[in-house]
């Protein structure tokens, strides 16, 4: 996310086909498989955590640890964003909250990982309104993502950021096709 805001101000090219690869929720699974295959090889993530959840283990799921987001955050392989501080549908919520659960689970994330000078949230369940992504844009947020589909860097929108959904079981072929698929 940090390339495409330089490439965005102009200050870097990206390649001609770039894939930002994120993961949602903040999982142990995250550094446990998916940090050491990135350092591999090299390839840049970001990771959205629940800062509620940060050091639990809850029904059976282990949820990442600050050392751990702060380790592959000082590697310069992984960048840390909030994808909230209780990961509820904001859609059905008040503006108000949205904002003070976002700023809230910055104020945490700054304070376990040090200043951000990005500042991306993640959207739970993808669920926005107009309003929410205006509120955000208003406070700070630097770029939201929530959409399913492409982007197009030609007519980019950092406050409206689509992705495509990889769920677990998808086969590297089916990843492929998917992606292909949006051409």
């Amino acid at each position: 996310m940090k390339e495409l805001a330089l490439a965005e101000n102009g200050k870097m090219e990206l390649p001609s086909k770039p894939i930002v690869i994120t993961f949602d929720d903040g999982y142990y699974s995250n550094y446990e498989y998916i940090y050491p295959i990135l350092k591999q090889y090299n390839v840049k993530a970001s990771i959205f955590i629940v800062t509620d959840k940060i050091g639990q283990e809850i029904d059976d799921i282990k949820y990442l640890g600050w050392e751990e987001c702060l380790e592959m955050q000082n590697s310069g392989i992984v960048e840390i964003g909030s994808h909230s501080k209780k990961h509820v549908f904001y859609d059905k919520r008040s503006v108000r909250e949205l904002r003070d659960d976002v700023k809230e689970s910055y104020k945490e994330i700054e304070k376990n990982l040090g200043k951000q000078d990005l500042k991306i949230f993640a959207y739970p369940y993808g669920a926005y309104t107009n309003e929410t992504v205006r509120t955000l844009k208003n406070n700070g947020i630097d770029f939201q993502i929530y959409d399913i589909g492409m982007n197009n860097f030609k007519d980019f929108d950092r406050n409206a950021i689509k992705r495509i959904n990889i769920p677990c079981e998808m086969t590297g072929k089916e990843i492929i096709a998917e992606i292909e698929s949006y051409k």
